[in-house]
């Protein structure tokens, strides 16, 4: 299991967070508050992109039970970590949509 840790004046908090477990309804809701595909939000967050990033971490303080607005998320990134005991998988299929066979076009 991995998990965000966040360092603040307040202390510490640690919020768990599975990224081999991203259910369909996450995934309609980060979509939903991020604008973006989650294939995007996925790839961002195993680059660490910003908006990966933001996006998990909203997810697993959501998950933690609390209530805040995506928009309303503001902290320090030198005072976030990630910490993971084996390594983010690759990008699930489902993530990534197959490419489109185009038909064939029939001239007559």
């Amino acid at each position: 299991m991995a998990r965000f840790i966040l360092t603040t004046p307040d202390g510490v908090s640690s919020f768990p967070f599975d990224p081999e477990t991203l259910l369909n309804t996450d995934a309609m809701l980060l979509e939903e508050v991020t604008g973006r595909p989650i294939g995007d939000v996925y790839e961002s967050f195993l680059n660490r992109g910003i908006l990966g990033l933001n996006a998990m971490f909203w997810l697993a303080r959501k998950h933690a039970g609390e209530e805040i607005a995506y928009a309303d998320m503001r902290f320090n990134l030198a005072h976030l970590a990630f910490e993971q005991d084996a390594p983010i998988p690759p990008t699930p299929a489902a993530a990534k949509p197959p490419a489109r066979k185009r038909a064939a076009s029939k001239k007559k």
